[in-house]
């Protein structure tokens, strides 16, 4: 089973929570403590410490109280995205997702985490694509209409919308 979880992709884990929202990782793949260059030991006993070398300061705020807000609505699994800055200093982009189980008084969270920056950089990539389209067609004084026949919509362009008459 080791050699599974430590030949994934994915970055496993598993981190305990008190009710004075102290945090111990218990477990992480080894590919997580590869991946960062820092050895991050199972029964680290101070996690949010070790949380704030990795994620950036803003998502790592994001995070704590999205986190916050699913325990104080007993929700039974958690996700998000955050970025961190790997061992080279690049930032990437991770999806965390997580279940959440209560024993013993503490919040049990096993879960794991995928590096989602390729499909970041094509969001960029499609948004600076549509953000341009928009551009060449405001420019245009061509009108263009297109219809979806899917969900029975048209679509008509600014330009289209001046041609007959609104």
């Amino acid at each position: 089973c080791e050699k599974l979880i430590n030949s994934s992709s994915y970055l496993m884990f598993k981190f305990t929570l008190d009710h004075q929202k102290n945090m111990t990782i218990n477990f992480v793949s080894k590919n997580l403590s590869t991946y960062f260059g820092k050895l991050i030991e199972n029964n680290f006993s101070d996690g949010l410490s070790l949380l704030k070398q990795i994620i950036c300061k803003e998502d790592l705020l994001i995070l704590l109280s999205t986190g916050s807000q699913f325990l104080s609505n007993h929700r039974k699994n958690w996700k998000g995205q955050f970025r961190v800055f790997d061992k080279n200093n690049d930032m990437n982009w991770f999806s965390v997702n997580s279940e959440i189980e209560i024993i013993d008084n503490h919040w049990h969270f096993y879960g794991d985490i995928k590096n989602i920056t390729p499909f970041k950089i094509q969001e960029d990539k499609l948004r600076f694509s549509e953000e341009r389209y928009q551009f060449a067609l405001d420019a245009s004084s061509e009108g263009i209409w297109d219809y979806d026949v899917e969900n029975n919509l048209v679509y008509f362009s600014s330009q289209s919308m001046k041609m007959i008459g609104y």
